[in-house]
């Protein structure tokens, strides 16, 4: 039997969520935030930029990072972008999703002025060839 502390632990945990399915819940959330949240700059909503369930992907990045990025291009200094992928992001997805286990990709700057590095722009994908990840950067860079 569980802990009636940790019943409701998890109920504040989870209070927001749309669904209790995960990917169900993320969707919802990508549409929701569209509905919400609108940019005066770039035109970028929300943080999920696009998702896709089948191959499963997800472009996550704010409109604030573009602006960074932006301006850090203007400047005289050298601009280093690093792209970073790691393995364990997740357990699995569910029997239709599962293809490749997915990674975590993410494009960090990092410049001479900058004490530390900072990340623009993120995806996670079960395709990892180079038409894929590419695609995603430029997504990223022609927004």
């Amino acid at each position: 039997m569980l802990n009636s502390h940790f019943i409701e632990f998890l109920q504040e945990k989870h209070k927001d969520d749309i669904s209790a399915d995960s990917l169900v819940d993320l969707v919802a959330t990508q549409m929701k935030q569209k509905d919400e949240i609108k940019s005066p700059r770039n035109g970028v909503d929300g943080y999920l930029q696009e998702i896709s369930l089948i191959p499963f992907k997800m472009l996550m990045f704010l409109d604030e990072s573009l602006v960074i990025y932006n301006k850090l291009t203007k400047q005289q200094e050298p601009l280093t972008l690093i792209m970073d992928a790691t393995q364990n992001l997740m357990s699995g997805l569910p029997a239709p999703l599962e293809t490749a286990r997915p990674f975590l990709y993410t494009v960090l700057v990092a410049t001479s002025g900058v004490q530390a590095d900072f990340p623009v722009c993120e995806f996670t994908s079960v395709r990892h060839t180079h038409a894929d990840i590419s695609g995603m950067l430029l997504t990223f860079f022609e927004t």
